[in-house]
Order: C-alpha cells, then sequence, then structure tokens
C-alpha cells in the first residue's frame, strides 16, 4: 500500500492526500495568510487552514489516490524520521 502525506479535516475525518502527481483542488495556497486551505468535500465543506509541518504521512490504499481523500479509519498514520 502507498504512502502519502495529508491532513486530516477535523469535521468531518476525511484524510486529504497530497500528491506530486496531481494538484489537489481542495487544498489551495493563501498568500494573504501565508498557509495552506483546505476546503473540503462535499457536504463536509468545513474550511481550515494549515502549514506543510502540519501534514502527515498515512499508508493508504491504492483506490484513495484515485479519489484524493479517505476516510481516516481505512488508513494508518505512520511516524517518519523518528
Amino acid at each position: 500500500m502507498p504512502v502519502q502525506f495529508g491532513i486530516l479535516c477535523d469535521k468531518c475525518r476525511k484524510v486529504h492526500l497530497i500528491s506530486l502527481d496531481h494538484k489537489p483542488t481542495q487544498v489551495q495556497y493563501d498568500r494573504l495568510r501565508g498557509q495552506f486551505k483546505l476546503v473540503c468535500v462535499p457536504p463536509c465543506l468545513a474550511v481550515s487552514y494549515f502549514d506543510r509541518a502540519d501534514l502527515m504521512a498515512y499508508i493508504v490504499p491504492a483506490e484513495a489516490l484515485g479519489l484524493g481523500y479517505i476516510e481516516v479509519d481505512h488508513c494508518k498514520p505512520i511516524a517518519l524520521g523518528a
């Protein structure tokens, strides 16, 4: 199973995957704020802001890569460089 970096939506508990292969549409850089902005997928649509340091590595099923997000219960967070 692939390892991907992602950011968790605290409201609906979906992990949004950050990929070098394709730009996630839910994540944009907010220049005024100096942070990344996550707008969660419908029906949630929660907005949160984060920095690169907030990203976490997750082991995810390959099918999640095409979606760009996955339920937190269906992936496993991993610690890098401990």
